[in-house]
């Protein structure tokens, strides 16, 4: 699928933040930035380290379980190790071990929260950060059965559309083939339908015969979309994007002190400084600075 470049500050990443979840906090003194895409989708991204590592140094299909901090001997706090026990079976019934100097942790906060009873720092800010669950519908139909010109980046759905006279149950819809055009064969187009989030977390989660019908509903009523899709996929992610209500630097905070508290111990990830890919990956360049000033 396609990614949205940019940050929750962006145009692009504030969309979809209010589609999910409303408000978000903005700084207007950062860059805006724009839209981009990978042709092969999100997973060109992990795929693509994966290949400039050495060999061995991916494992795939394996749940880290818990973290322990333990100083080297003879050393002083600052220089501990770091033990990653993790399991390659569903249960975590068998355990392997590994020590490093450094962790990187880029994964959802609450996976972070699981793992860190061992650890002697305060996570429990971080439990008040929501992941409202959310259900991608992708659809596609024949350009001259949509009435709509889809000149344009998408459309939001506001709250008065999805009152009982609007019937609308959607967050917005994404024009992806406008944006993207090999998103669609010659002929026709792909529409992006985001269905749960914070305004209606239950529908993210009813079966696909629901979920897609609330969403063509809205594509008829919004779009002049009337026939049936040629074509539909759903993807449901249970924990979505991380909502930066109002006072979230409270969170921020709390991972920095996290990080004094723990030395060694790095997050990067969508929940540190923007949602979009773009803000994900430079909170991990930002740790990797930190490693790389730490072990020099």
């Amino acid at each position: 699928g396609s990614l949205l470049g940019g940050g929750v500050r962006s145009a692009a990443s504030r969309w979809v933040q209010r589609m999910v979840g409303g408000s978000a906090e903005e700084d207007a003194t950062l860059p805006q930035r724009g839209v981009f895409s990978l042709e092969s989708g999100l997973e060109a991204l992990p795929y693509a380290l994966a290949d400039h590592l050495s060999s061995g140094g991916v494992r795939y299909e394996t749940a880290v379980r818990s973290l322990h901090r333990s100083p080297h001997a003879g050393g002083d706090a600052d220089t501990a190790s770091w033990r990653v026990r993790f399991s390659r079976d569903a249960g975590g019934a068998s355990l392997d071990e590994e020590r490093f100097d450094a962790l990187v942790w880029a994964a959802p906060l609450p996976e972070l929260l699981r793992c860190t009873d061992a650890v002697s720092a305060d996570f429990a800010p971080l439990e008040e950060v929501s992941y409202p669950p959310v259900s991608v519908v992708a659809m596609g139909f024949p350009r001259d059965r949509v009435e709509h010109p889809l000149d344009g980046f998408g459309l939001l759905v506001p709250e008065a559309e999805a009152t009982p006279r609007g019937g609308c149950r959607s967050l917005g819809t994404l024009f992806s083939s406008s944006v993207f055009p090999h998103r669609a064969p010659e002929g026709r187009v792909l529409l992006t339908t985001f269905v749960g989030g914070t305004r209606n977390p239950e529908l993210a989660g009813a079966s696909d015969e629901e979920v897609f019908e609330a969403a063509h509903h809205d594509l008829r009523y919004l779009l002049g979309a009337y026939d049936p899709p040629v074509f539909q996929r759903r993807m449901h992610w249970p924990r979505a994007i991380p909502q930066y209500h109002v006072g979230y630097g409270g969170v921020k905070d709390a991972i920095d002190q996290i990080e004094a508290d723990a030395p060694g111990l790095h997050l990067a990830g969508n929940y540190r400084s923007g949602v979009s890919v773009g803000d994900a990956a430079e909170s991990g360049n930002e740790a990797a600075r930190r490693i790389a000033e730490r072990v020099a």
